[in-house]
């Protein structure tokens, strides 16, 4: 299998200043990352501001949820939703 990489050229200031908006994570394939996850454990970010959120890592993100772990960053996981570029 052939793998596609995608490169956001934008800052995190262009990032920060763009529209975004709310929606359920699972919907979220193929959308950019607006804000940082960061699940603990492990501690490292799921999704950085600019990233091309991708099955791989909405995957992690229900295995981590299901785990338990707690997360920082601009989420409203409660309500299965998480912040994208419009």
């Amino acid at each position: 299998m052939k793998k596609v990489y995608v490169f956001f050229a934008d800052g995190f200031e262009e990032i920060e200043a763009m529209d975004k908006e709310w929606i359920p994570y699972m919907r979220a394939i193929g959308r950019i990352a607006a804000s940082m996850l960061i699940p603990y454990p492990p501690g490292i970010p799921l999704f950085v501001p600019g990233e091309k959120i991708t099955v791989g890592k909405l995957s992690q993100l229900e295995e981590l949820l299901a785990i338990g772990a707690t997360f920082q960053g601009d989420h409203r996981l409660e309500e299965r939703l998480i912040q994208v570029l419009k």
